[in-house]
């Protein structure tokens, strides 16, 4: 919305929510000005330059997260590096084209049995990502150089990361309960044989 608009509105903007479907390959989603139409095989945007200074693209990211949720299995929902992210424009710079480039990686997670140990319980996708930013202001660039608004450039990593958490059984536990206690007599023993031996050194009694 242009910065005029959300003037008369007593600072109020737009709340945009929703999930959407796209192919596993590198692409972008974005919000910005003029109306979007396909042409020759191209998307791009209609709108009367005179206004791009008004395209206010303030906003912040409450949450973003990639890959669909399996409806049999809980996710693991966790904090995205983009979640709270948030930008203003300023008198001072004005508006232009934000860019996040976001790397993602797919990741499954593999839980353990509490008793066991072992990996039985069926397996958590997700998918995990990282982000740079990039600004370029409308002022500084040549004419019809920017088109203002937020983009979000993603792109797929070809690896998976697999991350296991399993619990340790209570029998791996008293393992190490033994071994400590084992190792503990063992060096007693020696340091009391070292005592003794000494003592009776001491005294001539060190048999020959």
């Amino acid at each position: 919305r242009s910065r005029q608009v959300i003037a008369e509105g007593s600072g109020e903007g737009c709340n945009l929510a929703g999930s959407m479907e796209v192919n596993k390959v590198a692409g972008n989603f974005h919000v910005a000005i003029g109306e979007g139409i396909v042409r020759n095989g191209r998307h791009i945007h209609q709108f009367d330059p005179a206004l791009a200074h008004t395209f206010d693209i303030t906003h912040t990211v409450h949450r973003l997260a990639f890959g669909p949720p399996n409806r049999n299995q809980p996710v693991r929902r966790t904090e995205g590096p983009l979640d709270g992210a948030h930008h203003e424009v300023t008198p001072e710079v004005g508006t232009g084209l934000l860019q996040y480039y976001v790397q993602i990686v797919p990741t499954v997670e593999r839980r353990g049995d509490d008793w066991t140990g072992l990996t039985a319980l069926a397996p958590l996708p997700s998918h995990r990502y990282s982000f740079t930013k990039r600004f370029q202001p409308l002022r500084s660039a040549a004419p019809g150089g920017v088109l203002p608004g937020v983009f979000v450039i993603y792109d797929l990593s070809p690896f998976t990361v697999e991350i296991s958490r399993i619990a340790v059984p209570f029998t791996h536990f008293l393992t190490k309960i033994c071994a400590i206690a084992g190792g503990v007599y063992t060096v007693a023993g020696i340091i009391d044989s070292l005592i003794h031996r000494s003592r009776a050194f001491s005294k001539g009694m060190l048999p020959s």
